[in-house]
């Protein structure tokens, strides 16, 4: 998998993501619309030239921490790729704070990768990433 890494107001977000941002059934299927702005960076995962997963990452400006935003599997369930890739640049790159929220069905990967929860909920759960 080829992963390309998009800044948040770039043309070629709207061009990608748009066709899932304007699908009511993929908004409502994943809980929360697909939102973009200057502060964040989208990583994009490909095959062969085709879209596969997707995952913005947000820059909080009140505390150095990146937040992961919803993480899409348009195919193919590779997308935790795409969290290693954040990982490995927002945590020893930069040395920021990273915190995710994940749903019951990924809670148990993003645990695998390091992360560990800070708050549980009913369906979704805030989390931090504390391996370093």
């Amino acid at each position: 998998m080829k992963i390309e890494i998009i800044d948040g107001l770039d043309e070629r977000i709207y061009q990608y993501i748009a066709p899932f941002a304007m699908d009511i059934k993929f908004v409502k299927a994943n809980g929360n619309p697909i939102l973009t702005s200057k502060l964040h960076k989208w990583y994009l995962g490909f095959e062969k030239d085709e879209l596969i997963c997707f995952c913005s990452v947000k820059y909080a400006l009140s505390v150095k921490n990146m937040q992961i935003g919803n993480l899409f599997d348009v195919r193919g369930k590779k997308s935790f790729q795409l969290i290693k890739k954040i990982i490995q640049v927002y945590t020893k790159e930069k040395q920021l704070g990273l915190s995710a929220f994940s749903n019951n069905e990924y809670l148990e990967k993003f645990k695998k990768l390091g992360f560990e929860v800070t708050k549980n909920g009913k369906n979704w759960h805030r989390l931090k990433y504390k391996k370093q």
